[in-house]
């Protein structure tokens, strides 16, 4: 999965996503969103470090929120849709444009 991908080094040039990324983001995508005081239950932490944890994943790009009490929700950026939905976009060459 993504998530393990990550933590192997897959994309050298992206920092690995923070441990418990994987049981947010499967339950963001089932959920849609949530409040941000139900991370801390779901990873099993205290709400400090679930605070420190969503923050991180904010400013990676994979998590957006409409304020700092808002409820969270997964961000496609292209990176992490590309290998999400590696076909929902066709390669260039497949829609034949010429260029």
């Amino acid at each position: 999965n993504y998530v393990e991908l990550s933590h192997k080094g897959m994309w050298r040039s992206r920092e690995p996503l923070p441990k418990y990324s994987n049981i947010l983001l499967k339950e963001l995508l089932v959920l849609g969103e949530m409040p941000r005081g139900d991370v801390s239950k779901l990873i099993g932490k205290k709400t400090t470090v679930s605070s420190t944890f969503i923050n991180k994943l904010i400013k990676m790009n994979y998590l957006k929120s409409d304020g700092p009490r808002g409820k969270i929700r997964i961000k496609f950026n292209a990176h992490f849709a590309m290998r999400l939905f590696p076909e929902l976009m066709p390669e260039i060459d497949q829609l034949n444009i010429k260029m």
